[in-house]
């Protein structure tokens, strides 16, 4: 056949090729055009919000800046309020001080959401705190409050007043009236349960939580802070009293997933903005934290959080902007998987920390973990124990990394979480015979030799050693298989048909799953001599890793029977969250549906107890119900084990571990990583 294509054909396809590259290229150049106007408008917004806030201080006749050095005299002639940044400053003044570098840092699980209240993880919570901040903050040594965003406060204790008020309306007796119009009374057609609920609500009398509710019943505290004036987000926008009011408006809205914060803030009755710049704190009753809730409260931005709905809010992995030192790249873009990457925010209000760029990678396994440090591309190691052992033996690792072990108060502990109700339906752990026999059956002095190294403690509780709360007479239960297989038999459970395995009252095998976070091997050891230990007994426990985001919706589920985990801990911990029956319903920390109502009355009783020294005895004996009846088995309390590349200096052992990393820094000859 004969070929017709010419070359008059080939210059006119070789033209429409051309004619269409051209068309893409101008389609091209016109995105990049459209992003640069983009991108130079926000920057023109940016500023003229800058100057805006400049000119509104000029106005009121201050400064751009109202950040006090450590040395100048108050206003008022008095002492200066303390310098949040005099640890920054110090650091400042060594000898070798230098901006700069990366200080790249890795979690051991993925990050679901870095966006606030709906953050499902510590991880999340880190980033966070680079890029938020909150009214006060603590001196790692001393813990004294030092002011932040606010720069005074002025607290009101109406205690008195309110007790007054709560003695009288305790005496006056309940009228079925009342108590037939309460919510919780169930309704005519139970006749049973409710005839129940009102006799047991009669002879209760009136409950102070529905007290302090009452519009007559005067607050018990008021707080009110004084923000600094000249402080901004990342944005440009300026900080005032009103975002305080969003943020808690926020928290209460049952839409937003914030059931964890939403507990947090039970006590507080409101959040008012006087102003701008005066934010108030109003309490229903008294509470041993109420200045540390109100100091480390966090605002979230109104003109930029407010844009989102509550089904977007909660589904949006990446919200994240702040006044603090370090922003996202960009607040709106961040998606699992992608790099978490933190900058200086060139808008910061206070004294900068050094770091360019603060980064942390994502690594599941524990050994890639320790690999990307001897490779040197990450800076911050925490270790397991044999990681730690296994390195400070390694003379090229001890050349040039520095090495840090120590027990702190907030170190928090691991535990065993048997889960009492599935489904709906009681399990076996409901009962507390059986939680007891499965905390005798297991070795926990193995779990501390073997696997943990001799670098953690037994734990017999929520509160750590070192806290006025722990109770030093609480010993932890004994190992004694023998003793836990008798309190299984009373209970119903015993070798029924002599096949070695233990069975339940209803006859059929006693198993059960272990839920624990995959990716780590300390878990996967804990979990295989768990298992191992109720083998001997005849109890037949199978392992069930899953990657943390799966893990932890299965566990707000309360879809599993038993699982490890670890909580971290404070300077006095508030166990409200994990222990109160209050804390079942919304997806709450008490996932494991238990319920004491003498340990409620107790947690309630200690919140309000503003007088440590009567408050202290209160948590002892909330540890010591805990003991008896071990919703958890409380494990261990591990002791932190850290290498950091020495080419970062000014890391200090301060009483609450070491130093914050704003006040490190690496001399300019050391720098390895460059914008």
């Amino acid at each position: 056949m004969e070929n017709r294509f010419g070359i008059k054909d080939l210059i006119t396809v070789t033209l429409l090729v051309l004619v269409l590259v051209s068309v893409w290229l101008a389609m091209k150049q016109y995105d990049r055009q459209f992003d640069v106007v983009k991108s130079v408008n926000e920057k023109i917004g940016q500023q003229t919000r800058d100057l805006s806030e400049i000119r509104r201080m000029l106005e009121r006749g201050g400064g751009v800046t109202t950040v006090i050095p450590a040395t100048a005299p108050a206003s008022d002639g008095g002492t200066a309020a303390p310098d949040p940044f005099a640890r920054i400053k110090a650091a400042r003044a060594m000898p070798g001080f230098s901006e700069g570098d990366w200080c790249i840092d890795a979690f051991g699980a993925n990050v679901a959401k870095i966006t606030p209240l709906v953050t499902v993880d510590a991880y999340g919570g880190t980033i966070q705190g680079l890029v938020l901040e909150s009214l006060a903050m603590r001196d790692p040594n001393t813990l004294e409050w030092l002011p932040l965003l606010a720069e005074s406060w002025k607290i009101d204790d109406n205690e008195k007043a309110w007790q007054a008020y709560v003695d009288r309306r305790i005496v006056v007796p309940l009228t079925r009236g009342e108590v037939e119009g309460e919510a919780d009374c169930p309704k005519p057609d139970v006749a049973d349960k409710r005839s129940k609920y009102i006799t047991d609500r009669l002879k209760e009398g009136r409950r102070i939580s529905d007290i302090v509710h009452e519009k007559d019943c005067p607050a018990a505290t008021v707080i009110t802070f004084k923000l600094r004036r000249g402080v901004v987000y990342s944005d440009g926008f300026p900080l005032t009293a009103r975002d305080f009011v969003f943020t808690f408006n926020l928290i209460n809205n049952p839409k937003i997933d914030a059931s964890r914060d939403r507990q947090g803030i039970v006590n507080v009755r409101s959040i008012t903005a006087n102003g701008d710049y005066d934010v108030v704190f109003t309490y229903n009753e008294p509470y041993f934290e109420s200045f540390g809730l109100a100091a480390g409260f966090s605002p979230l931005a109104e003109h930029f959080y407010g844009k989102y709905p509550p089904e977007e809010f909660n589904k949006t992995p990446g919200l994240l902007l702040g006044t603090g030192p370090y922003q996202m790249e960009s607040p709106i873009d961040w998606t699992p998987g992608k790099l978490l990457q933190l900058i200086r925010n060139p808008r910061y209000w206070g004294t900068a920390p050094a770091f360019d760029r603060i980064i942390y990678r994502e690594v599941n396994n524990d050994v890639a973990r320790m690999t990307m440090f001897r490779n040197r591309e990450i800076d911050f190691f925490a270790a397991m124990p044999e990681q730690y052992v296994e390195l400070r033996k390694d003379p090229a690792i001890t050349a040039r990394a520095n090495s840090y072990e120590f027990e702190r108060i907030t170190s928090g502990y691991g535990f065993v979480a048997w889960n009492e109700k599935r489904g709906g339906k009681p399990t076996p752990f409901a009962d507390k015979r059986v939680r007891l026999a499965m905390t005798m059956m297991i070795n926990r002095q193995r779990l501390l030799d073997e696997i943990l190294l001799g670098f953690a403690i037994p734990a017999t509780g929520p509160f750590n050693r070192l806290s006025p709360q722990s109770d030093p007479s609480v010993q932890p239960w004994p190992y004694d298989v023998q003793k836990a297989m008798a309190i299984l038999k009373e209970a119903g459970f015993f070798d029924r048909d002599g096949d070695g395995t233990i069975d339940a009252p209803d006859g059929k095998p006693f198993r059960f799953k272990l839920l624990f976070p995959s990716g780590t091997s300390f878990w996967e050891r804990v979990s295989l001599m768990l298992k191992d230990s109720f083998a001997k007994a005849g109890i037949v426990m199978e392992l069930e890793p899953l990657e943390w985001s799966v893990f932890d919706e299965r566990v707000k589920a309360r879809d599993y029977d038993a699982l490890c985990m670890a909580w971290g801990g404070g300077i006095e911990t508030d166990i409200r969250q994990m222990f109160h029956s209050s804390q079942i319903a919304d997806r709450a920390d008490n996932f494991i549906s238990y319920v004491n109502p003498e340990l409620d009355k107790l947690i309630d009783q200690a919140r309000r107890t503003v007088d440590e020294s009567k408050r202290m005895p209160l948590w002892k004996r909330c540890q010591q119900l805990l003991h008896e009846d071990q919703p958890y088995t409380f494990l261990y309390s591990r002791k932190s084990l850290i290498f950091l590349d020495n080419r970062i200096q000014n890391v200090q052992r301060v009483k609450l571990g070491i130093n914050d990393r704003d006040e490190w820094f690496v001399p300019r000859a050391q720098q390895m990583r460059k914008d």
